[in-house]
């Protein structure tokens, strides 16, 4: 029985244990950032100025897939090294990774432009 419930028995179990674990922590890191970051709105929206409220709104899509997305490149690259497809080597799951980074940087600027564009004609009108 003790050896059923040992760190060893869980490595023989196999590489999915240790991908159900990287998606499992990286659901709950995401859950509890946008929980973080949705008491953070509400104090945020308080306040008169209009660049927290458009950098706050415009930085929470990115940084929820942020977070998803750099979990499943962790998993992808676990399972790369047991299932040792080229696909998923080394070198393209950092292209992948920096992919991601400049594809989230576009998505928040773009939103974050329009968001404060039109917050601010709305205080102008």
């Amino acid at each position: 029985m003790d050896r059923f419930l040992s760190l060893d028995s869980l490595g023989e179990l196999g590489w999915g244990i240790e991908i159900f674990l990287v998606v499992t922590t990286t659901l709950m890191v995401r859950f509890i950032a946008m929980y973080v970051l949705k008491i953070l709105g509400r104090r945020l929206e308080k306040t008169e100025n209009v660049w927290d409220d458009a950098v706050f709104e415009a930085a929470r899509a990115p940084l929820s897939w942020f977070i998803l997305i750099m979990g499943l490149l962790l998993a992808i690259q676990i399972s790369d090294a047991y299932l040792g497809i080229d696909l998923f080597s080394a070198s393209n799951l950092e292209n992948m990774r920096q992919l991601t980074f400049i594809v989230l940087i576009m998505l928040f600027l773009v939103k974050f432009i329009s968001l404060a564009e039109t917050k601010l004609l709305e205080r102008i009108e």
